[in-house]
């Protein structure tokens, strides 16, 4: 059955086609372009987790000198949720564990000492406050 691409409009025979990320079935062309689009998002997202593990340690330091008498726990709730994630994102993920590398590793180790800075910098900040 021949039908219109939905990407580009072509013609082309339906059993030759690929599906698109939202189920759509397009011509091959339009498919492996979009096929590669995807894959380097992803790849692109997967990679933000090493500088990510190293601004979450930036935060988690800074959240020994930054502190509001309002907002004291935002600074050490950020560390902890981006350490956690990084690393947890460099640990779990299969698309990281290819597109980090070498950097696995560091990021893991990175992400978890800011969470455990972020921790003891908000446990500091709570007795500092009830005390």
């Amino acid at each position: 059955m021949i039908q219109a691409c939905g990407a580009c409009g072509t013609q082309f025979e339906s059993l030759e086609g690929k599906y698109a990320p939202d189920g759509s079935i397009v011509c091959v062309p339009c498919g492996e372009r979009l096929a590669a689009a995807q894959k380097a998002v992803e790849k692109q997202s997967t990679s933000s987790a090493f500088p990510g593990s190293f601004g979450a340690l930036l935060i988690a330091l800074l959240s020994f000198v930054f502190e509001h008498r309002f907002l004291f726990f935002l600074f050490p709730v950020l560390a902890v949720g981006a350490g956690a994630g990084t690393a947890f994102t460099a640990l779990k993920n299969p698309s990281a564990r290819v597109t980090l590398g070498w950097k696995r590793i560091p990021t893991i180790v990175v992400g978890s000492i800011a969470m455990l800075l972020g921790l003891l910098s908000l446990i500091l900040s709570i007795t500092a406050l009830a005390g």
